[in-house]
């Protein structure tokens, strides 16, 4: 354990700590005071319409604020205070022992150990052969050793509490200058011209101290202007800060990418922070400036705006080859570098990641598998195909982070900042591309894109509402876009549906979607997670959105599963209240919807792998008529007509099996089989009522009989110890449990339900035997 030393002891004056104390009341008194009157006098004058929506809003704000303050300087003014009152007597208490025990003769070192100084020579000169004042002697020694031995632990156990008193002490003010530095206007004092200076010295390479702290300063908010712009809020700052930022960007209008890229390693993050921070149209003043893509350095806003590919042509040999070009690859590649270096909780609703998302997906929509014969640049200066889609894939994770942003991309709100004026965003074009571009596992920014809503359906707030946004709006467009996701050409006359194209994106939206799909068949509000998503309007809409994600096996066991658990979820809210049958008919959509997004998979699969089928049958054909062909007419005698009589033989022996002939099992139907036979055994009639029954018997125990023999084949409990449904009873025994069950008085509400839902569903369903355990279903899956 630390303690304070001696000599630090000897040094300490906290008298400072109770004068720094007593200066601070005129100070919080003065803020209280100051905030007061602002508020008044805002309040009393003539303001009107909007104008007195934003300035009244704005003191209120500023209030809140500045009585922060006061208060967190009323703390620290209370932490010096205390410190003062508990340090004070400890430290007196040091010096006076120290003094004390010196005045008899006893020494005190640094570290608190004392020891006896007193000098026995003389006295025991005088007792020499004297045994009983040598016996005297020898006792006030030992006495002595002893008194020195308790003064040594005494005073260090004083010195180790006014250690930690010490550490309260700084760790209290710590907390309240950190409460001061959060709540208190953090760029007091910027100015719009200091901006200017300031960054021809970054430019330079001549930028003072003081000078990187200002900009430092102004690319800072406060907690309360960061949970506005989270909440889609806007955040007022004040207009020195933005002045001082807007001077920065107007600074920048004639400066490259590459120049910006030197600048920034003389304050690393900073640019970014300042680029993101005024590019955000939530960031506003009082006076009614914003960010906004337009607050952004020209060289910046084209490269977010104008198209960033073309086209280039050059005849090589006799042929003319087309080239995919990305001028200004390299500047995508430095403003990415220079966010990526800046504070990533800044990423709230920036136009800068809306241009970001934009543009990487027009390249994406460019982009050929990797290891394909594309061409990319221009003749004379080629672009490196991995060096490209790192570049592409990088920026959308960076953008990602900002799900107000991708909420836009998906719903196509808020976007026609990203493209040249008089043009308009198109939401479908943009997502489709990031969709049907082929993604490598090692690609992680279009699952970044795409993977999160999931984790946020829960989230409060504007966090969540994005997230049910966004999945609303990507279900949507693949739905509206489903034949062309669900056959996408991959070169050589062959198609592949989107989840055997990109299977780990497929499995990222499988697993976003899960808790969403309550919304999507319109489930009661109580039971849904997120508030914010749609309701789709027909069980083919659900059946495209779970048939293109079906296409991969892994995708499509998640959205099985997921489906069911929401069913099963349904059949436990109706155990709980036997009166909502209505839950049979949300049940029976979902589970129609489930069964024809498995059709709709089967589909998909059998026209790509027939029409694949076809291509390179009548390929192979073509080239063996052509052999045959040439063998015909050789003009070799008895090879001719050999030819022309064995050739159908040798063409069936070549090519086999001729495409949809049922000798040809495709691979995909194990896949297909294995969907249906889960999705049965999650559904099915058994393991509904158990569900039901679940929540109905804990709320209803006398429904629990632990002989039961109403069919009268013997004896038979279907519950467990602790009064649930035993699930191991039940599917062994389903034809008995289903004659207990519809002879309860929960059986007899369930009819309504089970009509409901079979009325969905077109038909009961099929009891099966040998399901696992589904366990009961109290809350939707996420």
């Amino acid at each position: 354990m630390t303690q304070k030393t001696r000599s630090i002891v000897e040094h300490a004056d906290l008298s400072e700590l109770g004068a720094a104390a007593n200066a601070l009341k005129p100070v919080s008194d003065g803020i209280s005071r100051a905030a007061d009157d602002l508020h008044r006098t805002i309040h009393g004058l003539d303001w009107k319409g909007q104008s007195r929506v934003d300035a009244t809003g704005r003191a209120d704000s500023e209030k809140t604020q500045m009585h922060r303050v006061s208060s967190a300087v009323d703390a620290l003014k209370a932490a010096l205070a205390g410190g003062q009152a508990a340090m004070a007597p400890m430290v007196e208490n040091l010096k006076s022992s120290t003094r004390n025990l010196e005045a008899a003769s006893y020494e005190v070192s640094n570290d608190w150990a004392v020891t006896d100084g007193y000098e026995y020579g003389l006295a025991e000169a005088f007792a020499a052969g004297d045994p009983a004042e040598e016996a005297r002697i020898a006792e006030l020694k030992r006495q002595r050793a002893e008194e020195a031995q308790n003064a040594t632990v005494r005073l260090t156990r004083l010195a180790q509490e006014l250690d930690a008193a010490d550490a309260a002490c700084a760790q209290a003010v710590r907390e309240a200058n950190d409460e001061i530095g959060s709540t208190a206007p953090v760029a007091a004092g910027l100015l719009g011209r200091q901006g200017t200076s300031d960054l021809q010295a970054l430019r330079t390479a001549t930028a003072t101290p003081e000078q990187r702290a200002r900009l430092f300063a102004a690319t800072q908010l406060t907690p309360d202007q960061l949970e506005a712009l989270r909440e889609g809020r806007p955040a007022y700052m004040s207009q020195g800060q933005f002045d001082y930022l807007q001077s920065v960007m107007k600074g920048l209008d004639g400066v490259g990418l590459e120049e910006m890229g030197d600048i920034e390693k003389h304050a690393p993050g900073q640019l970014g922070d300042a680029i993101r921070l005024m590019s955000i149209p939530n960031l506003k003043t009082a006076s009614g400036e914003k960010g906004g893509m337009g607050q952004l350095p020209i060289s910046v806003r084209t490269l977010l705006q104008d198209s960033p590919t073309r086209l280039d042509t050059a005849v090589v040999g006799p042929t003319i080859q087309t080239f995919t070009d990305v001028p200004r690859l390299n500047d995508f590649r430095t403003l990415n570098t220079i966010l990526s270096h800046g504070d990533q909780g800044f990423r709230l609703g920036a136009d800068v990641d809306r241009g970001l998302l934009k543009q990487a997906s027009e390249i994406s929509g460019n982009l050929s598998p990797r290891g394909s014969d594309a061409y990319y640049g221009t003749y004379d200066h080629r672009i490196d195909s991995g060096e490209l889609r790192q570049t592409v894939d990088a920026m959308f994770h960076n953008a990602s982070g900002d799900h107000q942003a991708v909420a836009d991309f998906l719903t196509g709100d808020n976007m026609d900042v990203t493209v040249t004026p008089g043009n308009h965003y198109n939401a479908d074009t943009h997502v489709v591309n990031l969709l049907d571009t082929k993604w490598e596992s090692d690609e992680l920014g279009a699952k970044s894109v795409l993977g999160w809503m999931g984790d946020s359906a829960g989230a409060p707030g504007y966090e969540g509402e994005a997230a049910g946004r966004s999945m609303s709006a990507l279900a949507d467009l693949m739905v509206k876009n489903h034949d062309s996701l669900a056959h996408i050409s991959v070169g050589d006359d062959k198609y592949s549906s989107f989840g055997q194209l990109n299977p780990e994106l497929a499995q990222s939206i499988a697993r976003s979607a899960s808790p969403f799909i309550g919304n999507f068949v319109d489930a009661p509000d109580q039971m849904l997670v997120n508030h914010h998503a749609s309701e789709m309007s027909s069980t083919e809409d659900f059946a495209k959105f779970a048939g293109l994600l079906a296409t991969d096996q892994t995708a499509g066991d998640m959205v099985v599963h997921s489906s069911s658990t929401w069913e099963s979820y349904m059949a436990y809210e109706f155990g709980e209240q036997p009166d909502r049958s209505g839950l049979g008919v949300t049940a029976g959509f979902l589970n129609r919807g489930m069964e024809d997004g498995i059709g709709d998979a089967e589909a998909t699969l059998k026209q790509n792998e027939e029409w694949q089928q076809t291509v390179d049958y009548a390929r192979r054909s073509d080239q063996i008529d052509g052999v045959l062909g040439l063998l015909q007419g050789s003009g070799i005698p008895g090879l001719a007509d050999a030819a022309t009589l064995a050739g159908p033989a040798i063409k069936s022996e070549e090519l086999g099996l001729p495409p949809g002939d049922p000798g040809n099992r495709p691979v995909w139907e194990d896949q297909i089989d294995s969907y249906r036979d889960s999705h049965s055994d999650l559904t099915d009639g058994t393991a509904r009522k158990y569900q039901m029954l679940a929540p109905f018997a804990e709320n209803n125990p006398e429904i629990v009989d632990r002989s039961w023999n109403g069919d009268g084949y013997g004896p038979i409990d279907f519950f467990d110890e602790s009064g649930r449904p035993d699930w191991k009873t039940i599917s062994a025994n389903q034809s008995r449990f289903h004659t207990f069950f519809d002879n309860t008085t929960l059986g007899d509400a369930a009819e309504a339900y089970t009509d409901n839902y079979s009325g969905e569903v077109g038909g009961s369903r099929i009891d099966r035997n040998g399901q696992n355990d589904p366990g009961s279903v109290d809350a939707a899956p996420r």
